[in-house]
């Protein structure tokens, strides 16, 4: 028993800890490359607009200069755009027919469809910690409903995430990728943790029951961390907090 009180503390204490971790989320590396791009084409933009207008009052023949600012205008505020959008890419050429702009535009609902296996995983391990410090086995049904929600809620935001991101560019690394692949990781590993919730619950032993507590509460971790990851490549962290 003592050793159940022990692991169910530190289980809280880690789940109280990752609550406000995202607030604490410094830009990364991508964000900041994104912002300088959007301003560089919001200037971009903007110079070409006083071209244009500076021509309209001196026209010459075939006004070729106001038809070269017209077209970059455009072409900077699409690619502000796409930016501005959170991934710049979809694949390394985008969506090119219309059945992939059909997928990439029902991508968009991963942003909201993700929070809820995140909230789910997160209650699962608290109320897990909670029966495991209490001794009360009623938590036990509760538990297990939150992991198999949050596994069928999981495989939807990660099928939708797939959709969002597109085909990995030949080029990606760092945070994209890493959120990719644990995201993808975690679409599949949900149902893993739900089989072992059920493991434990019709051969309850110690093997079942360490192996529970491991996969529920590092699933927990690692939803959380890749929470934050998404959080970070969406909003910039920090930064986008404070308006920066």
């Amino acid at each position: 028993m003592t050793a159940t009180r022990l692991l169910s503390g530190l289980a809280l204490s880690l789940i109280l800890l990752l609550v406000p971790v995202s607030v604490l989320a410094h830009p990364p590396a991508e964000n900041r490359e994104t912002g300088n791009a959007v301003r560089e084409a919001s200037d971009a933009t903007e110079a070409q607009a006083e071209v244009g207008s500076r021509n309209s009052h001196h026209p010459s023949p075939g006004d070729g200069h106001q038809d070269h600012a017209s077209a970059h205008e455009v072409q900077s505020e699409q690619a502000a755009s796409d930016v501005a959008g959170g991934h710049a890419h979809w694949g390394d050429h985008g969506p090119q027919t219309d059945l992939e702009r059909a997928i990439a535009k029902a991508g968009a609902l991963h942003s909201v469809a993700v929070h809820f296996p995140i909230a789910l995983v997160l209650v699962a391990a608290l109320a897990h910690a909670i029966g495991l410090s209490s001794g009360r086995p009623g938590y036990a049904e509760t538990v297990r409903f939150l992991v198999w929600t949050a596994a069928f809620g999981g495989f939807a935001a990660g099928v939708l995430g797939w959709a969002h991101a597109g085909p990995a560019a030949s080029t990606e690394d760092g945070i994209m990728a890493i959120h990719r692949w644990l995201g993808t990781s975690l679409t599949f590993g949900l149902f893993a943790v739900a089989a072992a919730v059920e493991w434990h619950r019709r051969n309850a032993s110690a093997t079942t029951f360490w192996t529970m507590n491991v996969l529920v509460f590092g699933t927990a971790l690692a939803v959380a961390i890749n929470g934050f990851l998404g959080g970070s490549l969406a909003h910039g962290g920090l930064a986008h907090l404070m308006g920066g």
